[in-house]
């Protein structure tokens, strides 16, 4: 477990946010909001691999790359 400084704006907005997910813990909320970011993230980039028409060969690369993105720690 790590503690974690933020300011109080932003504790207040986190806490409406917690309350909006029904989440128990600010941990979950976190988390919630985490997996939210990078959900948006994978569908931006699979429509834009839509857009563009990208072969399915090209297509794999790019997911792969995602994935390899979402896994690192610092990006």
């Amino acid at each position: 477990m790590k503690v974690i400084s933020i300011r109080d704006k932003t504790y207040v907005k986190l806490k409406k946010v917690k309350n909006i997910l029904r989440a128990e813990s600010f941990g979950e909320a976190i988390e919630k909001l985490i997996e939210a970011f990078y959900e948006k993230r994978r569908r931006y980039f699979l429509e834009l691999i839509e857009k563009t028409r990208l072969p399915e060969e090209e297509v794999e690369k790019v997911e792969k790359a995602i994935k390899k993105i979402e896994e690192r720690e610092w990006w």
